[in-house]
């Protein structure tokens, strides 16, 4: 299973989200346009890592650049999975996550607890893509759904 940060973020986010995602189907719209600008204007030196892609290294500190925080529990466990990678290869690093909105930064550490919460992740997501009967969740109206950049595809 080709696992990335994109994955988890989008499985916290939206189950029918990541099911698409994984499948290869990805839509862009206006929104995600304008994160992708806002990346290059705060200097995203993008790494790629195994399978994933880190924003910026700096010193320490791994840091992922945010158009908002709108999902910001998927978006730490997303910088939490690219910790817990760097620390499979002994490089041990702390997480920033810079929400270019607002202005927030949240500092993460792959402490006991975030790395069980991690590996447990990884579990349920290997169980859930694995399993031969999956189909993606009922669509499900949220607020976060008209920012989302397969509102269209769920919805028309």
């Amino acid at each position: 299973m080709k696992l990335t940060g994109t994955l988890i973020k989008n499985y916290c986010h939206c189950k029918r989200q990541a099911y698409l995602y994984f499948y290869g189907i990805n839509f862009e719209n206006e929104l995600t346009k304008i994160g992708k600008l806002n990346h290059i204007e705060k200097g995203s030196d993008e790494l790629i890592f195994d399978e994933i892609k880190i924003d910026k290294i700096k010193g320490d500190e791994v840091i992922e650049f945010k158009k908002s925080s709108s999902n910001l529990e998927g978006t730490k466990l997303q910088l939490l999975y690219y910790l817990y990678l760097l620390k499979q290869k002994n490089i041990i690093k702390i997480g920033k996550l810079k929400d270019l909105t607002y202005g927030n930064e949240y500092v993460l550490e792959l402490d006991d607890e975030n790395y069980l919460k991690i590996n447990s992740l990884i579990n349920e997501l290997s169980d859930y893509f694995t399993n031969q009967k999956m189909v993606p969740e009922k669509k499900i109206s949220k607020k976060q759904c008209k920012g989302c950049s397969f509102f269209y595809y769920c919805w028309c």
